[in-house]
């Protein structure tokens, strides 16, 4: 049931300002102002009426205050932030703090998760800082600076020991490919020429002497080539007959005396 306004509401209106008679009571959901009068009576006001004036059932003038302001939340209040985590089959979720440690199993793919624990670090970036903003900027500066400065000294070493590398790589190539040839001279033999035999003497005498003999019969008279066969057909008639054969043995022609000359000279 809905309650009935116990008094009635009275407007006086003056030339100068609006007085009015108030007396009812508070309904509930709206926000009412507290008047007190000095002769001990309390009014209920609505926010409406602030900062006017109104005439107590004694007689005398009330000013109503202003509109009070909302009153603040209590931290008790104010929910507390929920703790979002998600699965591995991309479903989130959103658990309140109770829940902290916990299992919980996924509806999707039926998967039991355990829910994170809410971290300090959150908290914490909720509070104000009051240092300016300039004095981060410096650290910050100076914070970047310091890994650099450290890390030349190392880029400067590396290269130093690739380099030391590289050159004693390079030196034990040379010296390498440098002694080979040195060594291959030495492990060979001493090649040394062949002492010339007699039997090697005679053979260059023979061809001399068949070359200066072919030389010699071109250019020798006919008279005495003839005496020559003569003399060599001559034995050949008073040979014995019917002799056991016997190998015969190639025997150069004798040589012309002009010839044999000729052929000592080139020999001396």
């Amino acid at each position: 049931m809905l309650r009935l306004y116990a008094y009635l509401l009275f407007y006086t209106i003056n030339k100068n300002e609006n007085v009015f008679f108030l007396a009812f009571l508070s309904t509930k959901g709206k926000i009412m102002i507290t008047v007190k009068c000095s002769c001990g009576k309390i009014y209920q006001v609505k926010d409406s009426y602030a900062s006017k004036k109104a005439k107590c059932s004694c007689g005398k003038i009330i000013s109503v205050p202003d509109k009070p302001d909302p009153p603040l939340e209590s931290e008790s209040n104010i929910p507390p932030e929920k703790i979002c985590f998600s699965c591995n089959c991309g479903k989130s979720f959103q658990v309140s703090p109770k829940f902290e440690g916990k299992k919980v199993r996924c509806k999707s793919c039926q998967t039991i998760l355990t829910v994170p624990m809410q971290s300090k670090s959150d908290t914490d970036d909720d509070q104000i800082v009051d240092e300016p903003v300039q004095n981060e900027i410096k650290s910050e500066k100076q914070v970047d600076e310091k890994p650099k400065s450290s890390e030349k000294p190392k880029r400067l070493l590396l290269i130093c020991l690739a380099m030391v590398l590289i050159g004693a790589i390079a030196y034990d190539l040379f010296l390498m490919y440098s002694e080979k040839p040195e060594e291959s001279d030495k492990d060979k033999p001493a090649v040394t020429a062949p002492a010339q035999t007699d039997a090697q003497d005679e053979e260059q005498i023979s061809t001399e002497k068949t070359t200066a003999e072919t030389i010699d019969d071109s250019q020798a008279p006919s008279d005495e080539v003839s005496s020559d066969v003569e003399e060599k057909t001559e034995p050949e008639a008073e040979a014995p007959e019917a002799e056991a054969p016997e190998t015969i043995k190639d025997e150069a022609p004798p040589e012309p005396e002009a010839s044999q000359k000729k052929l000592k000279k080139q020999v001396i």
